[in-house]
């Protein structure tokens, strides 16, 4: 007699009382960034970005995977970084044990007006209270954007004379030649950051 495994799933009712934020995962209250959000390009900051997940009861970190994945427009996804939960460089918990910090590496988001999401493993982290690994989040679910680059746009060339004062005129002639193409190039330079454009030219 052949015996036949039949494999069903189905929909299993929450009678937790706890909302599902859209994670398919009752443990998470919310991330950052969140579902469709729209982030910034890290790699234009002066300092690594970061994400977070924030549990509803402490965890501890433990030895399952990160995964960041750019949504390309092929039918492959494109691993931008993954990092190990017990990778203390990169991961961190809060004092209270909710919220999971992770860094990130300043080329991950490089690419501006495009699609991420993030996978994590059963087992990146375990329950503080019992030691149980417990499950993440699945592939196409935790999903965001990077914003598009917006072009600056200027008036074009404006041309002018600039007068110093009796004092200045002064000072300056008293200047030897190096000292007076410091004061040009530093008198350039904060006349550009009152006009708010780019580097004016003067001859």
């Amino acid at each position: 007699m052949v015996s036949t495994d039949i494999h069903c799933t189905t929909d299993i009712p929450n009678y937790s009382g706890i909302p599902d934020y859209g994670y398919s995962n009752l443990l998470i209250y919310s991330t950052y960034p969140s579902i469709n959000d729209a982030i910034f390009n890290p790699s234009n900051l002066t300092h690594n970005g970061y994400i977070t997940i924030t549990y509803y009861d402490p965890v501890e970190l433990s030895d399952g995977y990160l995964w960041i994945y750019r949504i390309d427009d092929s039918s492959d996804n494109v691993t931008q970084q993954f990092v190990n939960g017990n990778n203390n460089d990169f991961c961190s918990v809060s004092d209270n044990g909710l919220t999971v910090t992770v860094k990130i590496i300043r080329s991950t988001f490089s690419y501006p007006d495009s699609q991420f999401y993030v996978k994590v493993d059963y087992n990146f982290v375990r329950g503080k209270v019992y030691d149980e690994p417990l499950m993440g989040i699945n592939d196409n679910i935790w999903k965001f954007n990077t914003i598009p680059t917006i072009e600056e746009s200027y008036a074009g060339l404006v041309s002018g004379v600039m007068r110093l004062t009796i004092e200045g005129t002064k000072h300056y002639e008293n200047l030897n030649s190096t000292g007076k193409d410091d004061f040009i190039s530093d008198l350039q330079i904060e006349l550009s950051k009152i006009l708010s454009g780019p580097r004016a030219i003067y001859e």
